[in-house]
């Protein structure tokens, strides 16, 4: 019996009692690799989740400011001047205010984004451990999307094709690895 350690815990390794039983070691490296991605991605989105989640909930319940009113009902054309330019400077803040609260916003749910794509390669690498069918499915289709992207990186970037190579070749290796480890 040979124990093989990953980051779901030990898989045991029966060799003696035939080769349907034997668990493919790349399977394992696979597994790992969607591991350690959902950790790479998962802690930095539940760091900005929290910190932008909390910055766009402070943002909301602030609300707008009080808009102040003149309180003079004459024409004096020196305060006049002064109340418009005010205004002016205060709509201008204020639309700067505006991007800042959507780009907060925004920031919010892209983390939420990433820590849902890091569960799912969390998840994914244990069902590979398990050697569940529908991580073998889920793993399939997101190899085959960063198949696709290397090779359309190596297509359009001519000067960072390395990063294009490396995916292309990452991604081939895992779609290789399901193949041959689930075939028999």
């Amino acid at each position: 019996m040979r124990v093989t350690l990953c980051f779901a815990g030990p898989i045991l390794q029966f060799g003696r009692l035939g080769p349907s039983l034997m668990v493919n070691r790349h399977i394992v490296y696979v597994a790992n690799a969607f591991y350690g991605l959902g950790v790479l991605f998962g802690l930095p989105s539940l760091a900005g989740t929290v910190f932008f989640g909390l910055a766009a909930l402070r943002l909301y319940l602030a609300g707008p400011a009080a808009s102040v009113t003149p309180a003079s009902g004459g024409s004096n054309s020196g305060v006049d001047l002064i109340l418009l330019a005010a205004r002016a400077a205060g709509a201008v803040f204020g639309f700067i205010g505006a991007i800042g609260d959507a780009v907060v916003r925004g920031l919010a749910v892209a983390s939420v984004a990433v820590l849902l794509l890091s569960l799912t390669l969390l998840f994914t690498g244990r069902g590979l451990h398990a050697h569940a069918g529908w991580a073998r499915v889920v793993a399939g289709l997101m190899l085959t999307c960063l198949l696709l992207l290397g090779l359309l990186g190596l297509l359009s970037i001519q000067s960072r094709g390395l990063f294009a190579m490396l995916l292309t070749s990452a991604s081939g290796y895992g779609l290789w690895a399901l193949w041959r480890g689930f075939a028999s």
